[in-house]
């Protein structure tokens, strides 16, 4: 039988921040996005009122990138999360990876913090559209971070940004994936930011989009699957 008050769940997209190190190509934040970092009072706030009123509560720290904040800044929002004794709470960071210091893993471990990262492929791929800002390649970071994360067992694996310039390269990029064993979620590019000024460059229309995808997910489900690949998984689940 049915709960009579059945728990109440939800996921929160945090943003401590708007700053990033990076200058991806395809940025959704607003070069105009507020800048600054959460104060105090508003981590208080959030922490506060999300679990007031759930069960269960899944905060993802996103940004900008959340790493930027100290992780004094996250110690305090578990001392915020742990004044709700009754609640469950899970954390995970999504980051680009480029600031995950053995002291951020440490961290992540003592806490119980998962890390999800942002890898658009290859070298020659990810290093088009995810660079600094003068243009340097991050991918051997990236990389790294990405299976420290994973020999600790913290999560590690990655959002692929699907766009014209990758589009023709699903496949390549889901096998690239399986030989270093990086579990994969494909999200559709963001009409906002700084991708505005170059939607037509680089976004799908949603008929171009879903083909891509139908052709992948051909790929996927013929495969022996050694990663998990999303959105195909879940809706295989549901």
């Amino acid at each position: 039988l049915m709960s009579q008050n059945p728990k109440k769940r939800i996921s929160i997209i945090v943003k401590p921040t708007h700053d990033c190190n990076l200058a991806c190509t395809y940025c959704y934040v607003d070069p105009n996005a507020e800048k600054g970092r959460m104060d105090e009072t508003s981590l208080w706030n959030m922490t506060s009122k999300s679990l007031q009123s759930h069960d269960r509560v899944n905060f993802i720290w996103h940004g900008g990138e959340p790493l930027l904040l100290p992780l004094s800044f996250y110690e305090r929002a578990v001392e915020f999360q742990q004044k709700h004794h009754d609640k469950q709470v899970e954390n995970g960071f999504q980051t680009n990876g480029t600031l995950v210091t053995d002291d951020v893993l440490d961290f992540c471990e003592k806490y119980g913090f998962d890390i999800g990262f942002s890898l658009d492929g290859p070298r020659e791929m990810n290093d088009r559209t995810r660079h600094t800002k003068t243009g340097g390649s991050v991918f051997d970071r990236i990389l790294e971070a990405i299976h420290k994360a994973k020999q600790r067992k913290l999560g590690g694996g990655a959002i692929v940004v699907v766009s014209k310039l990758n589009k023709g390269r699903l496949s390549e990029i889901y096998e690239f994936a399986k030989s270093e064993g990086i579990n994969l979620k494909l999200n559709p590019l963001i009409k906002a930011g700084r991708t505005l000024s170059m939607y037509s460059d680089l976004g799908l229309g949603p008929q171009e989009y879903g083909r891509v995808m139908i052709d992948l997910f051909d790929v996927w489900f013929y495969d022996k699957p050694e990663i998990k690949l999303d959105p195909f998984d879940d809706l295989i689940a549901s």
